[in-house]
């Protein structure tokens, strides 16, 4: 007769889902971004033990993802960025970090840009504001 005690209890997997939820950008790069699981374990005495599983993940900017249909890229490769650590460009409404966002400023309004928007109008936006800084310099002096 054998020693119950020493006897180790081989878990037997009886079925397993998994379910993932996959990121892939543009240029094929795939990031996982949620993952769920269900296993059901039989063990030597025949009694079913079900283990329910959720990955939850850490994105850019630290913060838990919670919702992977929520989550951004920016150009600069950061990946999986939630609604807090992203910003979006007033002019073509792409979104980016929000250390990558760049204030345009004209004179008169300051606008939230991406690089690529910002750098576009850079020689206009910095015409019109030394345009408007005169004007407000002349009319400043005929009020005196």
């Amino acid at each position: 007769m054998e020693n119950p005690y020493s006897e180790k209890a081989n878990d037997a997997i009886e079925s397993e889902d998994v379910e993932q939820t996959i990121i892939t950008n543009r240029a094929g790069a795939s990031i996982l971004a949620e993952e769920r699981g269900l296993q059901v374990l039989v063990d030597a005495n025949g009694t079913r033990h079900s283990r329910t599983f959720k990955r939850l993940l850490l994105g850019d900017g630290q913060r838990i993802i919670t919702d992977p249909t929520q989550t951004y890229t920016c150009a600069c490769g950061g990946a999986l960025l939630t609604k807090e650590t992203v910003a979006f460009c007033e002019v073509c409404q792409h979104p980016a970090c929000r250390h990558h966002i760049k204030k345009a400023d004209d004179g008169i309004t300051v606008t939230p840009m991406c690089a690529s928007c910002f750098a576009h109008g850079k020689m206009k936006r910095d015409a019109l504001r030394i345009a408007r800084r005169i004007l407000r310099f002349l009319q400043w002096l005929t009020n005196i």
